[in-house]
């Protein structure tokens, strides 16, 4: 027996569901807030600039939540966070993808570089998921982007990106 869904129903399987996404106001996330968002879900999306994330809305349409906030903080995710609970009552699956990168060659990588990214990959990323922990709908679901550049450095470059945790709750 056939239990799959067909075409047509898997694409609303986010109906009725709130998605958020972090660092949404362009490139991958950006992707996935609007992928979201063809299935059907009410999409959140956190990211820095608040003029990006004007036009990040409207390309993923009506009815998308946008906050403004430095997730490299503590102060700045619980702002982030108070903001997203006043405008939805849960989180049915979020996608942490804010990030910085911080890619420069070994010997150009000073402690202000490292600290940005330390403080958004897995600072930002901890502290995120603690304090989204009491929005999160029973069943729902968090998953952390990576790099795969983690994997495989460049010559004469350090990568930062490994910097992000993975945890199951």
């Amino acid at each position: 027996m056939n239990r799959e869904l067909p075409v047509a129903d898997r694409r609303r399987r986010f109906l009725g569901k709130t998605c958020l996404v972090t660092g949404g106001s362009r490139g991958l996330g950006l992707a996935a807030a609007q992928a979201f968002a063809r299935e059907g879900a009410r999409v959140v999306i956190i990211a820095r600039d608040p003029d990006q994330l004007k036009i990040a809305a409207e390309l993923i349409g009506d009815g998308t939540v946008t906050v403004a906030a430095d997730l490299s903080s503590v102060a700045g995710i619980k702002a982030a966070i108070s903001e997203v609970a006043a405008q939805v009552d849960r989180v049915d699956a979020a996608y942490i993808n804010a990030g910085h990168a911080g890619m420069k060659r070994l010997d150009d990588i000073d402690e202000a570089t490292w600290d940005r990214v330390f403080d958004t990959n897995v600072k930002g990323s901890f502290f995120l998921m603690q304090a989204l922990r009491p929005l999160l709908a029973p069943g729902g679901a968090v998953v952390f982007c990576g790099s795969a550049a983690g994997r495989r450095a460049s010559a004469g470059t350090a990568r930062t990106e490994p910097a992000r945790p993975r945890w199951s709750t």
